[in-house]
C-alpha cells in the first residue's frame, strides 16, 4: 500500500510540474494502476507545498552565498501558499466536474477521487491560514472558490468537463487570481 502512495506522489509531480521525475525515480516509468492514478489527486496540495517550499528556500540559499535580492522579490517568492491553493483548486475541479474523455489517466483520477480528501485538505488549509492574516486568508479562499466556479463554468460550456490541459490552466488562473488579490490587499493597506 505504501508503494502505491509513493507512486501516486511521483505521478502527481509528473502531472503538475516540469520536474523530470522519470529520470530520478524509476517508478515514474511504470504504468500506474487505476488506484495509483486516482490517489495522485490526494497529493496535489503536497506538490504545491513543495513548490512553495522551494520558493522559500531560494532566497535563503542565495543569501547564504552573499547574493542579496530586494525585499519585494523575496516577498513574491515566499508566497508558498499560492501554489498550494492553485493545486487545491484543481483537486476541487477534478472531484466536482466530469472528465471529458472516456479513457486515460484522467478517467482514473476522476473515478478514484474521494471528496473526503478535499475536506481534509480544506481543513488543513483553514487551520494553517488561521495563523496568518485572517482577513487576507478568507479573501484568498473566496478567490479560489470564485475562480473554480468561473473556470468550471467555462469548461462545462465549452467542452462539457475537464481535461488535463484545462486542469493545468485552472491552476495558473487560480494562482494569478490569488496573487492579484494579495497585491490589491497590500496596496489598499498602504
Amino acid at each position: 500500500m505504501l508503494k502505491r502512495h509513493y507512486h501516486a506522489l511521483v505521478l502527481a509531480f509528473q502531472f503538475l510540474t516540469r520536474i523530470p521525475v522519470y529520470k530520478v525515480f524509476s517508478i515514474a516509468n511504470a504504468i500506474p494502476s487505476p488506484q495509483v492514478a486516482g490517489k495522485a489527486l490526494l497529493y496535489y496540495p503536497v506538490v504545491g507545498a513543495v513548490i512553495g517550499g522551494w520558493l522559500i528556500l531560494l532566497p535563503v540559499a542565495l543569501n547564504c552565498f552573499g547574493i542579496v535580492i530586494s525585499p519585494q522579490i523575496q516577498a513574491a517568492l515566499v508566497l508558498a501558499l499560492v501554489p498550494v491553493l492553485g493545486r487545491f483548486q484543481a483537486m476541487l475541479l477534478v472531484v466536482h466536474t466530469p472528465y471529458v474523455r472516456g479513457k486515460g489517466l484522467g478517467t482514473e483520477l476522476k473515478n478514484q477521487a474521494q471528496a473526503k480528501w478535499v475536506w481534509f485538505w480544506f481543513s488543513s488549509l483553514v487551520v494553517f491560514m488561521l495563523f496568518q492574516n485572517l482577513w487576507l486568508s478568507l479573501v484568498m479562499l473566496l478567490t479560489v472558490g470564485l475562480g473554480l466556479v468561473l473556470m468550471r463554468g467555462l469548461m462545462m460550456q465549452r467542452i462539457d468537463g475537464w481535461t488535463g490541459d484545462t486542469a493545468g490552466a485552472s491552476i495558473e488562473v487560480a494562482e494569478l487570481l490569488v496573487l492579484l488579490v494579495i497585491s490589491m490587499s497590500i496596496s489598499m493597506a498602504l
